[in-house]
């Protein structure tokens, strides 16, 4: 497939494009071919951010479960004392930006995160516990589906690339 040339750059649209090695073309992505370079980077970086914003809420669901499953062996003092201190540990560190239509749940029922359970009532502990297990289980497989996508946009790049080199410098500033 040739490109748009009005997706190249000026400076790149009077020169032909050139390919190097005998390597064969990576395959393009039929479902993505209707978008335009410029189109198809825009959704790739939407995805990377809707990402971002998944990975933060399953975050927090998963430090919920665990302060849940820990509340009933850890006295309330010891708690605050834990999650209030600086600790530095190894892991998965990100910016996140938010603005007010980010901080919206990604799924229905997400505001039981924050309810308080008293830590002596089982039953309400389980409860929500099993809620939060379950609200995992649906952001971890959101967030495969978009891994998924993303993979996909990223081939295409890939292949749109490999075709026209050229293209590559649409991602320069001018």
């Amino acid at each position: 497939m040739t490109p748009v040339t009005d997706e190249l750059p000026p400076a790149a649209a009077g020169l032909p494009p050139v390919r190097r090695g005998p390597r064969p073309l990576p395959d393009r992505v039929p479902e993505l071919a209707h978008l335009a370079l410029g189109e198809l980077r825009a959704m790739r970086t939407e995805l990377g951010d809707e990402e971002g914003r998944v990975s933060y809420w399953r975050r927090l669901v998963q430090a919920r479960a665990d302060v849940l499953r820990q509340s009933r062996d850890l006295p309330v003092a010891r708690l605050q004392e834990v999650l209030s201190s600086q600790q530095v540990v190894p892991g998965r560190t990100a910016f996140l930006t938010a603005d007010g239509s980010s901080l919206l749940p990604p799924l229905p029922g997400l505001e039981a995160v924050w309810s308080a359970v008293d830590p002596e009532d089982e039953g309400a502990r389980s409860a929500l516990l099993a809620t939060l297990v379950e609200m995992d289980e649906q952001l971890s497989a959101y967030r495969r589906r978009l891994h998924e996508r993303i993979d996909l946009a990223t081939r295409d790049l890939v292949a749109r690339y490999a075709a026209d080199p050229r293209l590559c410098l649409v991602a320069l500033p001018v």
